[in-house]
């Protein structure tokens, strides 16, 4: 549950044009940074970064990732880096769970590695790794700051989620655009609801993000246009190591005697050879240069097109064209500087999707660069403005072939436009001037004060928001596939199958082996599954028998709590609280606030849901004797007490326009029940329960059931854009653009928040969602709701 009232002072502005932008960045050089300060040290925080590879991965975002994490390391920051254990290349040994490297704490998670050889196949890796980051970094300690890159694509949704669960601020490191590659390489049907779904997720974790950074001004457009305001948008581009790549005279490079180049020529393309580049007119100029015996054309690294490319070149023989595999980072001075023009290739409808950052090592090496792609992208500016190589249009590879006879035929040309590459370089593009730009980042965001969460946040809506993102991320990246098949299980539903399947294992193996030696390792593994589904009543007999047999056990505290709980399930209050009272005794206060929180929330919880407000009230009681102390835990509590005693009270009266211009006057709804709901679009659970309240709404709105919708996003416009979407029926009001404040007025602390209100304007339910919200309005609304003979509901 996300609290309510600390998302609503993010601003907003009108974005400028994409020429407005083009030419700032232009037209104001990036200064050099000042390296000591004059004012104070700037604070330093605890910082997450989320991407699939790291560290020692040679993928490019894992090399930028690690330069950053450790370049903030060294400035005082507390670095985190959740990641997975597998390889960028399938088959390489897996890294180890958790290691410390150059400052950063490194945190990987398992996840398949079926490599990139189809669609299902990087799905199943993605979701996966998608899972287990979800649930690895709700387990970490709260960061001030999250960085979320985009491998794999959308795993920004769990820095959107550690923001509003957490507190954390979040900034997406945009590196590439999902869905718009796949769009703009035909990968994806743009008719389709399942991709238009898609195409709004990515959208909304750009605006949700609190800074979005962008490799160059082109990419910043296309990000502007999903909604992103321009301050909330920085430009730091990628960068390479002065450290690491130097250049170096051609016949002194020892990699020319270990391959047999000699003194040819040598044009290489290095890196990555994916969907988004382009090989053919390189291929054709190898082609057209295949009798003259000074050039040879070398392909360094791999990628889903290289396989393409092997095959054409073994089929025409052409024995001036080489291939070599990825090479260490450690020797990639040596591998960069072999060459004697670099080849880079991006296709036009790339523009602003991804921007190539093998430049800036062409650049470092002190050797020219030739772009076959758009005239006016990011790459395109940076050769033309430094003067350190060509840009061919695409289709061209005549050019290409005479652009590197040329430089062939002239090496003082090819000399000057290294040396006005490495120049370029050094001034722009950096390791150290773009880390130093990203410090500031990060310490203006850290600085920032950070959003106030509370325990209702950490306890229930963390296991929510994950299962509904977990779900929604396998409807709307598998769902693509698909087309048109029935849908795929989802992963929720498979957790909870494989986790069924592993307590009854574990339960079969403590009856078979009551004295085994990891006994206690048992009964927490299969304890805990059953917490994390809400399975009580399955296992309270096997609680019950943990408890008989080791009553001072090390999981005695998770037995008591399914216990309690099974006990709350079947409605038995008083059973359930004398076992809560005794689960307390033995909760000690150190260090033990939080999980003390999380299990009375789920007890207080079940009983507000059965309508059970005096036992709710009697657990909060009991956590506030017991931490009342807290500075963080004694307002929650008593916040939460106020809103118990709600129960009973008049609602405020109040009266607003509702989205689409018309009055919505709580008072003139007497006679009927009314449900006002808090919500929000960026809320997972309460986006997940709106499947229940459109039921409940098309059930008995005709029996005199109203729904008004309260919305606690920060912009109107977003509202507006997912009710008509969604085609929500009732009401909705913006809270933030209200003259009164309904979430002081009813007391809202976190959401979803919904109060039932009867025909006289009582308040006679509170949080009423899930399983309860039918039988509760049934129950009231018994009557009214029975249709009519020969009437069918619409459903």
């Amino acid at each position: 549950m996300v609290n309510g009232r600390q998302f609503f002072t993010r601003p907003g502005s009108r974005a400028r044009g994409p020429g407005a932008r083009h030419e700032a960045h232009r037209a104001l050089p990036r200064p050099a940074p000042h390296f000591a300060p004059a004012a104070p040290p700037p604070p330093t925080g605890r910082i997450l970064f989320i991407n699939q590879y790291y560290w020692p991965d040679h993928a490019s975002t894992a090399q930028h990732l690690a330069d950053l994490a450790e370049s903030l390391a060294a400035r005082g920051h507390e670095c985190h880096v959740l990641t997975s254990r597998n390889r960028y290349k399938p088959g390489e040994p897996k890294l180890p769970a958790a290691e410390t490297h150059e400052g950063v704490h490194i945190h990987r998670v398992p996840a398949t590695a079926l490599g990139r050889g189809g669609f299902w196949i990087r799905m199943t890796d993605y979701l996966t790794f998608y899972a287990c980051a979800l649930v690895k970094a709700i387990t970490l300690p709260r960061c001030d700051l999250v960085v979320t890159l985009t491998t794999p694509p959308i795993i920004g949704l769990v820095g959107v989620m550690l923001a509003r669960l957490r507190g954390s601020r979040h900034v997406y490191w945009s590196m590439d655009l999902h869905p718009d590659a796949s769009l703009a390489l035909g990968k994806m049907s743009r008719t389709s609801p399942i991709v238009r779904l898609l195409a709004w997720l990515a959208a909304f974790v750009y605006r949700q993000a609190d800074r979005v950074v962008v490799l160059g001004p082109y990419m910043a457009d296309r990000v502007a246009r999903k909604g992103v305001p321009d301050e909330r948008i920085a430009t730091i581009p990628v960068w390479s190591r002065r450290d690491e790549i130097e250049p170096i005279a051609r016949m002194a490079n020892p990699l020319r005697e270990q391959l047999g180049l000699g003194d040819r020529f040598v044009a290489m393309y290095s890196g990555n050879l994916g969907l988004a580049h382009s090989y053919d007119e390189f291929l054709e100029a190898a082609r057209r240069l295949r009798g003259d015996q000074r050039i040879v054309f070398l392909f360094v690294g791999g990628g889903p097109r290289t396989a393409e490319l092997r095959v054409a070149v073994e089929a025409e023989g052409l024995e001036n064209v080489r291939f070599m595999d990825y090479v260490p980072r450690e020797t990639l001075k040596r591998s960069l500087a072999l060459a004697d023009v670099h080849l880079i290739s991006m296709r036009p409808e790339m523009t602003g999707i991804v921007v190539p950052g093998k430049l800036y090592g062409v650049m470092a090496a002190g050797r020219p660069a030739l772009f076959v792609g758009p005239d006016h992208c990011e790459t395109a500016d940076a050769i033309r403005e430094a003067g350190c190589g060509f840009t061919i249009a695409p289709g061209d590879s005549s050019g290409v072939a005479a652009a590197i006879e040329r430089l062939a035929a002239e090496p003082r040309l090819a000399a000057r436009m290294g040396e006005a590459g490495r120049l370029a370089f050094l001034a722009q593009f950096e390791r150290k001037l773009c880390c130093h730009e990203w410090a500031e980042l990060a310490n203006e965001m850290i600085a920032t004060p950070a959003r106030r969460f509370t325990a209702r946040t950490r306890s229930r809506s963390s296991v929510m928001a994950s299962r509904s993102v977990l779900v929604l991320l396998m409807a709307l990246v598998v769902g693509p596939a698909v087309r048109g098949d029935e849908p795929a299980q989802g992963v929720a539903q498979i957790q909870a199958k494989h986790d069924r399947a592993l307590i009854r294992e574990l339960a079969e193996y403590l009856i078979k082996n009551p004295r085994a030696q990891d006994r206690d390792q048992a009964y927490a593994a299969l304890f805990n599954k059953a917490i994390e589904h809400d399975w009580f009543a399955e296992n309270e007999e096997l609680a019950g028998r943990y408890l008989m047999t080791d009553p001072d056990g090390p999981v005695k505290a998770l037995a008591q709590i399914i216990q309690t709980m099974a006990r709350a399930q079947a409605g038995q209050f008083e059973v359930a609280l004398e076992r809560y009272r005794a689960l307390m005794d033995g909760i000690g206060q150190n260090d033990q606030e939080e999980f003390a929180a999380s299990f009375s929330e789920s007890l207080a919880q079940a009983a507000v849901a059965a309508g059970s407000y005096a036992t709710a009230r009697q657990v909060y009681t009991a956590l506030l004797g017991k931490f009342g102390d807290s500075p963080t835990l004694r307002p929650k509590i008593e916040g939460e007490i106020k809103r118990l005693d709600r129960v009973g009270k008049l609602a405020p009266v109040f009266e607003a326009q509702d989205t689409a211009g018309r009055l919505v006057r709580l008072d003139s709804y007497r006679g009927k029940y009314v449900l006002l709901d808090f919500w929000a679009t960026w809320c997972a659970p309460c986006v997940a329960e709106l499947p229940r309240l459109e039921e409940a709404y098309q059930t008995y709105h005709a029996a005199g059931l109203e729904i008004i919708g309260v919305s606690l996003d920060e912009t109107k416009t977003a509202v507006v854009d997912f009710a008509k979407a969604r085609k929500i029926p009732w009401p909705l009001v913006h809270n933030a653009s209200l003259a009164t404040d309904l979430v002081e007025a009813f007391g809202v602390s976190s959401i979803p928040a919904t109060y039932l209100i009867d025909p006289e304007g009582t308040i006679i339910r509170i949080d009423l969602r899930g399983k309860a919200l039918a039988p509760a309005l049934e129950g009231l609304l018994k009557t009214a709701a029975r249709p009519k003979a020969g009437v069918t509901r619409a459903r």
